[in-house]
């Protein structure tokens, strides 16, 4: 179900060369450097900051994947080097004074034409306020327009705010499903628009959002 979903939103994001080195920047438990692995991709590498989740990692042959408690000096030191950069539920648990400084030296680790994409919670969802408090090392949230700003401000070009789609192995159920997730953000809209009438309105209200961007 993970590699599904992996898949549905990031496959066409993915680089066309199976040798382009990745860094999956706070991998956990090794999920999307398996799905990554599974797909051919030969140069993927993990940074985690949890010993635990490093020895998991181990453990299911990913051994490729170091503990890094710095990760700013460690970008440092792989100038224009990444083709890919991926960071999923990780950016909203940096605190806020250093989440621009992680991002440039993220920029500075990937090579011209090279890509990042960010998966983080979307605060404008139905589920915003449940997602940001679900957790109490959750530092800061965003919605589609402050992830923009900070991917913007420290230098990449070609950003895009997705949203998070739901990936069904039944056609027929993610049909179902999606049109009933629809009516509910029809009425998410209507209620910001009566909150906010006149104001620039969220396009994106999926729980997830995804950020992808490019070093030029």
């Amino acid at each position: 179900a993970a590699f599904r979903q992996y898949a549905h939103n990031l496959g066409e994001l993915l680089p066309s060369a199976l040798d382009a080195p990745i860094l999956d920047l706070g991998c956990g438990a090794g999920l999307l450097m398996s799905f990554l692995r599974s797909r051919g991709y030969r140069r993927v590498e993990g940074w985690e900051i949890s010993e635990d989740q490093v020895a998991i990692c181990h453990g299911a042959g990913l051994m490729d994947v170091r503990h890094v408690v710095d990760t700013a000096a460690e970008l440092a030191r792989r100038p224009e080097y990444f083709e890919l950069i991926v960071m999923t539920d990780v950016l909203e648990h940096i605190p806020k004074p250093d989440v621009l400084p992680l991002l440039e030296k993220m920029r500075a680790a990937i090579a011209r034409g090279g890509r990042v994409i960010i998966r983080v919670p979307n605060l404008a969802a139905f589920t915003g306020a449940y997602s940001r408090y679900l957790d109490f090392t959750h530092e800061v949230g965003f919605v589609e327009k402050s992830l923009s700003q900070v991917l913007l401000v420290c230098g990449f070009t070609d950003v895009e705010i997705r949203a998070e789609k739901l990936a069904f192995r039944s056609p027929i159920r993610g049909m179902l499903f999606s049109g009933a997730q629809s009516a509910v953000r029809m009425l998410r809209r209507a209620c910001f628009f009566l909150e906010m009438p006149g104001s620039a309105l969220p396009k994106v209200l999926s729980p997830n959002l995804i950020g992808t961007a490019r070093v030029g």
